[in-house]
């Protein structure tokens, strides 16, 4: 599938065959290789090209990841020159324009989304609560309780939180203070 952003466009495509996917990528000058090479995982590309025609890529990138549950994500943060992917329990940051990594962040439970919070940051979803990260990749706070069933975010400040056994929250994005909404 491929995706085309203002800046660049984006090719992704699902391997079955790791020998495969390695002489995909082999093809570019410049490969980032993301998640661990282990027997039953699933394998994706990412080809990212400022060219608007023609299959030649900028970067390339391999993606093994384990079945969580919750699907990786990718997101492009055109002004920052700024990719991230979030996959397994790791948030990884990338460079667009040097092709390299410039964080890769442990995160404490599973990856289950992101949303762009502008130059404030990014705001990260994780199986158990929510962060969030500069885009340099430092944990601005972080609010981990229980496993999240719904979020809303208001008014660009606020982000209303509901979980499976505990009380409803409001977070504000800026501090991280929490407080119980009744």
């Amino acid at each position: 599938m491929r995706i085309s952003l203002p800046s660049c466009v984006l090719n992704v495509l699902s391997w079955r065959v790791e020998k495969e996917l390695i002489a995909h990528i082999g093809k570019c000058k410049k490969q980032i290789v993301l998640g661990n090479r282990m027997p039953d995982v699933k394998m994706v590309s990412l080809s990212i090209s400022t060219a608007l025609v023609g299959d030649e890529s900028d970067f390339e990138i391999a993606l093994f990841f384990t079945d969580t549950g919750f699907e990786p994500q990718v997101m492009v943060l055109e002004k920052a020159k700024l990719m991230t992917i979030g996959f397994e329990d790791q948030l990884v940051g990338i460079d667009i324009d040097t092709s390299k990594v410039k964080f890769q962040l442990q995160l404490e439970t599973d990856f289950r989304g992101m949303k762009s919070l502008d130059h404030r940051g990014i705001l990260v979803f994780e199986e158990i609560g929510v962060s969030v990260m500069s885009l340099n990749g430092e944990k601005i706070w972080s609010f981990l309780k229980d496993v999240v069933t719904g979020a809303e975010l208001q008014d660009s400040q606020y982000l209303y939180l509901s979980f499976m056994d505990s009380p409803s929250v409001r977070v504000n994005i800026e501090s991280g203070v929490v407080s119980v909404t009744t």
